[in-house]
């Protein structure tokens, strides 16, 4: 694969005076032939005939759209450390560093080794040795030079982020307005891909960097929601949109690691503040996150049954089924309102097309087993209240009352 590297970065491109327009140029250009065209695969219909379809970044060179911003902010880096060998000969090169749950060090991972980028990246001690040595691999070139060095830090990406930030050669997973930028190129492939035939642009967040770069991205189609989804207590996003500043999340649970983020950043907050009218948010439990995964699993059953074992690529892991899993319980809010209030029908959004962006590649079974026993947990409540709701209704008819009666 081709990297194409700029002679050098515009004025003004990592500084506040730079206009978001310059920033996504600059992340459209710095990315052809290092990023893939990820394809749209089609779903379901959902209630009100709306069209769901995937942005498949499970597909991208890296496994997510991580591989995005993080390539546009070191390529930007890349130049400075140039510079920085040109005025300092005698001096040894600083190394760039950045902090990450999985998907974000893979993909900074990448872009060392592609661009010859000494790296160290800081990870919770918590992280899987699987998804540890997932981030080294992509760091080794064909020399065998290992580019990367991998240091657990802290019980939180949080704490590896505040490590990682005690450098100024630092890539930031989303507060930054490069790797925001990256990011939301996304967006941009999605409305070329669609004609712009597309209203809700669902995006799971942990930090808000990919919603917060596709929002940007979006400034000049108003007419495109970007529904952001968050699972059950890690709500940072929302809780610091809704207050205009920072918020940590209200009780962060880690079974999705991925957006297991205690506070988003300023940088963030500020872009979707700006952009306020467009989006939306969705709250998810981890059983809807389980519904998802058990539907993926049945599509790669299905599929595998036709093409072969080998043939399925991008299944996503837990955190990269957000997306998918807000699309579905939106619509299924959707129906509920429409059912208790019928003038909402009226309202209701029908006919559009749906883009849910899935992303990661960092599959962990012991993860989504949790995830998946507490979709069977919710799947049998909800039987067992529909079963004690129809005998409550039989005995009523038996004793020669109606439903309803009081």
């Amino acid at each position: 694969m081709s990297v194409m590297e700029l002679e050098h970065i515009p004025d003004g491109v990592d500084k506040k005076e730079a206009s978001p327009n310059d920033m996504m140029q600059y992340a459209v250009e710095v990315l052809k032939g290092y990023t893939e065209t990820t394809p749209l695969i089609e779903m379901d219909v959902l209630y009100g005939n709306n069209q769901l379809l995937v942005k498949n970044e499970a597909e991208q060179v890296t496994g997510s759209f991580k591989a995005r911003g993080a390539y546009v902010k070191m390529n930007a880096l890349k130049y400075e450390l140039e510079q920085f060998a040109e005025q300092n000969p005698d001096r040894q090169l600083p190394v760039v560093t950045g902090a990450s749950a999985g998907n974000h060090g893979v993909a900074m991972a990448n872009a060392a080794r592609e661009l010859q980028i000494t790296t160290t990246v800081y990870v919770p001690e918590s992280t899987s040795p699987e998804r540890i040595a997932r981030i080294e691999a992509f760091g080794i070139d064909s020399d065998e030079k290992q580019w990367v060095t991998v240091v657990p830090h802290g019980k939180t990406v949080d704490k590896a982020i505040e490590k990682a930030e005690e450098s100024e050669w630092v890539v930031p997973p989303f507060n930054d307005r490069l790797v925001m930028a990256g990011q939301g190129t996304m967006a941009l492939e999605i409305m070329e891909q669609t004609r712009g035939n597309v209203a809700k642009i669902f995006i799971g967040a942990g930090g808000g960097g990919g919603a917060a770069g596709s929002a940007e991205a979006l400034r000049d189609y108003p007419g495109v929601e970007v529904v952001i989804v968050q699972l059950e207590g890690n709500d940072s996003v929302q809780r610091s949109v809704e207050a205009g500043r920072v918020k940590p999340a209200s009780n962060l649970d880690r079974v999705c690691v991925g957006s297991a983020v205690v506070r988003s950043g300023p940088e963030c907050i500020q872009t979707l503040i700006e952009h306020k009218r467009r989006i939306s948010f969705v709250t998810v439990s981890p059983a809807d996150i389980g519904a998802c995964i058990v539907r993926e699993d049945r599509l790669r059953q299905e599929h595998a049954a036709v093409m072969g074992e080998d043939a399925f690529i991008g299944f996503p892991e837990a955190t990269g089924t957000l997306a998918e899993a807000g699309a579905y319980k939106y619509a299924q809010n959707v129906r509920l309102r429409a059912e208790q209030d019928p003038e909402h029908a009226d309202f209701a959004p029908r006919d559009e097309v749906w883009v849910a962006i899935r992303s990661g590649s960092n599959v962990d079974t012991k993860a989504e087993d949790k995830l998946v026993a507490a979709w069977h947990a919710s799947e049998t409540a909800r039987k067992r209240a529909n079963t004690s709701q129809r005998v409550g209704a039989l005995a009523t008819i038996v004793s020669g009352g109606h439903v309803g009666a009081r």
